[in-house]
């Protein structure tokens, strides 16, 4: 074998020929004449070290191995790492012995977890000190398996990648690992230590801090051998949350069953259980473990009991206005995904809260069905007077709860449940729901802002108005309201007419076009007022006092509400014009002074002229009057309703007299007498004084009046507060028969014109059909509706099919 070199320098010419050596050098005469020519005798060389130096290096290594995974064979002679790691490199890359190491390790893992079986799965030891001997050996097996890796890279980097299905160093341990862990007796041990540290933990809250941090850290060890291991699912989370479970289901039966229980302490106890329970998986578990372990300890503690706990928790903290505690138990029940569970507590309890308000005044002995009181006054039960305040109330809060709470600013499942309860809860009572909104709509129009802000009173007024979707007696409210407004406007008692007209427009556009008629009454009054221009310019000349100061209302009676007969009274110009002047009227009569009479009477010849072919008729009831009084205390200007003007006219003659002779005078009625001296003697402004020793309210013809010189008011003009001039109960009441009687009415037209329009309907198309058309006025029931069909067909609107007894057909 010959090398050749190029020749750089004169290095090799400084060898010095050996006599019988096997290298020698040759050169040319010439320093710098080419390569120099080396030639190696005896050639080739062996490159194999001995065989002796292979088993040496091998053994050596073998029994490092050994002695890093300890067995009860393994030696004591070792190596270091770095001496390790260099002889591991020269047998797998110089002498191809990576298969004989690699067989090596493999049984000495064997070898090692046959020991790690032998000494864990007989253990008697308790289930906290069986994990804490597990968690050791796993960290004494991690660490050794690290170092096996720094030794026999080689294995790793050179030999693995060049066989089929060969596993790195790691991966090997740790399927060794995993392969003991698998063990039916050591998972079972595993999971029954698990489970026992986290009972001792529930059932110790309160044991040595230090004690709890070392357990803890086992655990977390534990955590952490078992996710490299992939069994942190089965051998961890699985058992954790399976005895989270089983745990807190048992203790909140416990806590469920104790004396004494309240449902809002127990959702705020199981509320800081959760809390506690999360941060204890989030120190132990995985990132977004404790999530789970949430979930399951809220499902637990809710368990079958969910509906229950809703509703008896949701109840008390909606009396205590507890917010923060309604928002805590929302998110609770959102997470244990239960919440249709809170929805229908949330429901039934307003709904309930509803119906006792709605319901509250008919166990009021002044107001139980049938015994109404004959004599008119403004007396209704006072829980009915209380009825729409609580209501708007509670609405209220009830929004807050779920837009605050809940979390819906548009109308969502618990919106919708709100507007369910209280639909169904003022539904349990017929007619008078609806005719209390309307009361407290015209108590508010008549009482005005006072210290309010326009803003703050405007929304009180809608959210009255709001009140009136859920009542499914729309027509006895539009019938009252309709009524209520028509006497503001009359007796001029109204705080604001733009607030009227304003109410007037949310109506008809968002609750009943048919609120129509509040625009003919302004219209009416503007119209009157444009008369009353004309009027004057015409008795310019010779009107006297009275006649300026008279101002009339012209109104078309048929827009109008149809108030009570005996107050319509007829004039005799316009009975004269329409052929009854010989009829004797059967309105009753009030006698005016004759000042007055003479000025109506002027305006009725100067309106007969410009309108002959229209009807006229005075309702005295509703006129008012200003009168000037003259007190000790100086003159006053008092607004009075006519009847009152009537009564106290008479004083200016004498200054007592007996009820019977104040009726014979003035020709009013026993009822409105006694409400109209009520209010003159018996009220808040008392300018008259019984003359007799009575001290109760009731009034007989014998009873003695008499002029108060003594009646004082820090105002100049005072107004005195007439009931006919409000609506009563009585009022109330007949509209709510008016409305009754009419019904069947309603019901009729409404199924004809249905029929009319289908030719052929069955009968249930025809209830769907007619409850449809009538939800915007009323909700008939069903056997009104029947009834209703058997009527039309007796009147031949409607015919039974002869073979469909089901099926009607319309006759034309």
């Amino acid at each position: 074998m010959s090398l050749i070199l190029p020749k750089y320098g004169d290095a090799l010419t400084l060898f010095t020929p050996q006599p019988s050596g096997s290298v020698r050098t040759s050169a040319s005469g010439s320093t710098h004449g080419g390569p120099i020519r080396l030639s190696l005798k005896n050639g080739p060389i062996s490159t194999e070290p001995p065989a002796s130096y292979t088993r040496t290096l091998f053994g050596r290594l073998s029994n490092c191995i050994r002695v890093t995974l300890p067995t009860s064979t393994s030696g004591t002679d070792s190596m270091s790492i770095s001496e390790a790691y260099a002889s591991c490199r020269v047998l797998v890359r110089s002498m191809d012995m990576g298969e004989d190491i690699y067989r090596t390790l493999t049984q000495q893992l064997e070898k090692y977890q046959t020991k790690l079986l032998g000494e864990l799965k007989p253990s008697t030891a308790l289930p906290m000190e069986w994990l804490s001997s597990l968690a050791t050996e796993w960290k004494l097996f991690d660490n050794r398996l690290k170092t096996l890796q720094c030794m026999l890279s080689d294995i790793d980097q050179f030999y693995a990648p060049s066989g089929q299905n060969l596993t790195p160093v790691y991966e090997l341990g740790l399927r060794t690992f995993r392969s003991f862990l698998q063990d039916p007796i050591i998972s079972g041990r595993t999971q029954a230590g698990i489970v026992e540290w986290l009972t001792q933990e529930r059932l110790n809250p309160a044991q040595d801090a230090n004690k709890r941090r070392k357990h803890r850290e086992t655990v977390i060890t534990v955590r952490r051998c078992l996710v490299s291991l992939r069994l942190y699912g089965d051998l961890a989370e699985t058992p954790y949350l399976e005895a989270t479970t089983a745990y807190w289901t048992d203790e909140g039966a416990v806590w469920r069953n104790a004396d004494g229980f309240s449902a809002a302490k127990y959702i705020a106890d199981a509320i800081e259980v959760i809390k506690g329970e999360e941060t204890r998986a989030k120190e132990v578990l995985l990132p977004g473990g404790w999530e789970p372990v949430g979930r399951a300890t809220e499902k637990a503690l809710l368990a079958d009991a969910a509906p229950t706990l809703a509703s008896k928790a949701l109840q008390t903290l909606l009396v205590k206005k507890d917010k923060p505690a309604i928002l805590a138990l929302y998110g609770l029940y959102r997470r244990a995904e239960v919440l249709e569970d809170l929805r229908l507590a949330f429901k039934n309890i307003l709904q309930e809260n509803v119906r006792s308000i709605v319901m509250a005044g008919v166990e009021d002995p002044t107001n139980k069905k049938g015994k109404a009181s004959k004599n008119r006054s403004r007396g209704k039960s006072e829980e009915d007077e209380k009825m729409v305040p609580l209501l708007v109330e509670l609405r209220a809060f009830a929004k807050a709860v779920v837009k605050e709470c809940f979390g819906e600013v548009a109308r969502g499942q618990f919106g919708g449940a709100l507007d369910d309860a209280f639909s169904l809860g003022v539904s349990a009572r017929d007619y008078t729901p609806g005719a209390m909104m309307a009361q407290a709509l015209d108590k508010e129009m008549r009482r005005g802002q006072r210290g309010e802000t326009e803003q703050a009173w405007k929304n009180k007024l809608f959210d009255m108005l709001d009140l009136s979707r859920y009542t499914r007696d729309k027509d006895v409210f539009r019938e009252i309201y309709t009524r209520a407004l028509a006497k503001r406007l009359l007796t001029k008692s109204t705080a604001d007419d733009d607030m009227e007209k304003t109410l007037i427009m949310k109506l008809k556009a968002g609750y009943d076009p048919e609120f129509s008629a509040g625009d003919v009454m302004f219209k009416d009054l503007q119209q009157s007022a444009t008369e009353m221009e004309d009027y004057r310019r015409r008795i310019s000349d010779s009107a006297n006092d009275m006649d300026l100061c008279l101002n009339v209302m012209v109104l078309t009676h048929a827009k109008w509400p149809s108030f009570k007969e005996n107050n319509m009274l007829e004039s005799e110009e316009s009975a004269k014009s329409h052929g009854r002047g010989d009829k004797s009227s059967t309105t009753s009569h009030v006698d005016l002074p004759p000042e007055m009479a003479a000025a109506l009477h002027r305006f009725e010849v100067y309106y007969k002229e410009k309108h002959d072919r229209h009807r006229m008729a005075w309702f005295h009831s509703l006129g008012t009057v200003t009168l000037a009084a003259r007190f000790p205390g100086g003159t006053k200007e008092v607004s009075v309703s006519m009847y009152q003007a009537l009564v106290l006219l008479l004083f200016n003659e004498q200054d007592q007299f007996s009820v019977a002779d104040i009726q014979s005078r003035t020709q009013l009625g026993q009822e409105d007498l006694t409400v109209t001296l009520q209010s003159l003697a018996l009220g808040k402004k008392h300018v008259l004084l019984r003359a007799d020793t009575k001290t109760t309210k009731d009034i007989a013809l014998g009873d003695q009046f008499k002029w108060n010189n003594e009646f004082t008011d820090p105002k100049r003009n005072i107004r005195i507060l007439s009931i006919q001039q409000q609506t009563t109960t009585e009022e109330t009441q007949d509209a709510q028969n008016d409305i009754i009687s009419e019904r069947p009415h309603v019901i009729d037209a409404a199924i004809v014109r249905i029929m009319k329009a289908k030719k052929t309907l069955t009968y249930e198309q025809i209830k769907t059909e007619t409850i449809i058309a009538l939800e915007k006025h009323f909700q008939p029931t069903v056997s009104d509706i029947k009834k209703r069909i058997d009527e039309l067909q007796e009147k031949d609107y409607i015919v039974r099919d002869e073979k469909e007894r089901n099926v009607f057909h319309y006759v034309a």
